[in-house]
């Protein structure tokens, strides 16, 4: 908790310096003078808050992460693969205790992970993949699945209290499935880095699948073409069409305005966003940016000169942007004609994470000797699912 709160005290200082640094930048635009050296002042403290507030959320994370028992079977299951690991698929056969266990491994020498081990990985990615930690995430026994989804509302009429009722239109659905593809990671370990007993093989095995797996999955769940990858939440479609009139399937973007700018009053194409979505989707909904895009905003004020950026300066509290939460998404768009650099709402109902149960490492000593390879690999699709939860700011042309 004293990290915590030193991690606020931080923020606070840092952004008190940034608001200084910020008005003389303003002012020195107001005579003419050169802000060359103020602005580069301010990205690097726009940087700098970021950083501690990334620090800030890992702290209260691991606070707010409670260790789950193992039972005997998990704890076999967990001794199975790091013996496998170390020594490969013969080892985990020959060795009583874990005979039981050789169903996990396959006829390719891979080995299905066992599940606190992924569930470990999975934890580790969400730091990395700001899509994981906003949108719906499931497991799912197949790819073959699909999910209903209503493009238009059921209809509804005013009656008299004598008058005949007449039939309704009922709500039209459809079917969406999720578009899929396989990742794959290829860590490499040293045999003799292997038999070292004090190295913990799994943790070393799981962080670098996660870094792995982590980028590459959020940049495909931002803004993937769906070809051998998800489908991206940015690859669907925009219009500038409210939503009693936009098709399914179309998300609606707000316009900055001036080419290749936020605005000329950057603040307004966020009001604009708030105000495009509606009040059902408002209470879990949040901004998403990249930090270049965030450092800009942070500069905004409103009409009564106060910042609409607000650090959180309490233990749980996130900072804000016009009174929402937001998080940074490196996979975003800077500011340039035709992009769409923010989005606003309920990602959690806007786009849907699907994993295949399963992920599996096949261990490799032969390609690249004197190195041991672990060829990781696993499923994961995505889909949007309510293109009315989320609303894009997309820079004029």
């Amino acid at each position: 908790m004293e990290e915590i709160k030193q991690k606020i005290t931080e923020i606070a200082s840092a952004f008190e310096l940034f608001k200084q640094k910020n008005d003389e930048r303003l002012s020195a635009i107001e005579k003419g003078a050169d802000a060359g050296e103020l602005k580069a002042n301010l990205e690097a403290l726009s940087a700098k808050m970021t950083e501690l507030e990334t620090a800030k959320g890992e702290l209260e994370a691991k606070m707010n992460r409670q260790a789950k028992p193992e039972d005997e079977k998990q704890s076999l299951d967990k001794k199975a693969f790091g013996l496998f690991l170390r020594k490969g698929a013969d080892a985990v056969l020959r060795d009583e205790e874990l005979k039981s266990l050789n169903t996990l491994i396959g006829a390719d020498g891979g080995y299905l992970v066992p599940s606190e081990i992924n569930r470990s990985i999975y934890e580790m990615e969400l730091d990395a993949n700001p899509m994981r930690q906003v949108c719906d995430v499931i497991s799912v026994e197949t790819e073959d699945v699909a999910f209903p989804v209503r493009t238009s509302g059921a209809a509804a009429q005013w009656v008299g209290e004598t008058e005949p009722r007449g039939k309704t239109n009922a709500p039209a659905l459809a079917s969406v499935k999720p578009v899929f593809g396989e990742i794959m990671a290829y860590p490499e370990a040293t045999q003799r880095m292997l038999d070292d007993a004090f190295l913990n093989v799994e943790a070393w095995l799981q962080a670098e699948i996660a870094n792995a797996f982590a980028f590459k999955e959020n940049a495909a769940f931002t803004a993937g073409d769906g070809s051998n990858k998800p489908k991206g939440i940015l690859a669907y479609p925009t219009a500038a069409t409210a939503d009693a009139t936009r098709a399914y399937g179309t998300f609606e973007h707000v316009t900055t305005g001036n080419a290749s700018t936020l605005g000329t009053n950057p603040g307004d194409g966020l009001i604009k966003l708030i105000a495009a979505v509606k009040a059902g989707y408002l209470a879990n909904a949040r901004w998403m940016m990249n930090a270049n895009v965030l450092s800009a905003f942070r500069q905004v004020k409103d009409g009564q000169g106060n910042y609409i950026w607000r650090p959180g300066l309490e233990a749980g509290a996130p900072s804000t942007i016009l009174g929402y939460p937001y998080v940074v998404n490196h996979d975003m768009a800077d500011v340039a004609a035709n992009a769409l650099v923010v989005m606003f709402g309920d990602f959690r109902r806007a786009y849907k994470i699907c994993d295949r149960v399963g992920l599996r490492v096949v261990r490799d000593e032969l390609t690249n000797k004197p190195y041991v390879g672990f060829y990781a690999t696993k499923r994961v699709g995505g889909m949007a699912l309510d293109t009315q939860a989320v609303k894009m700011l997309k820079v004029s042309a």
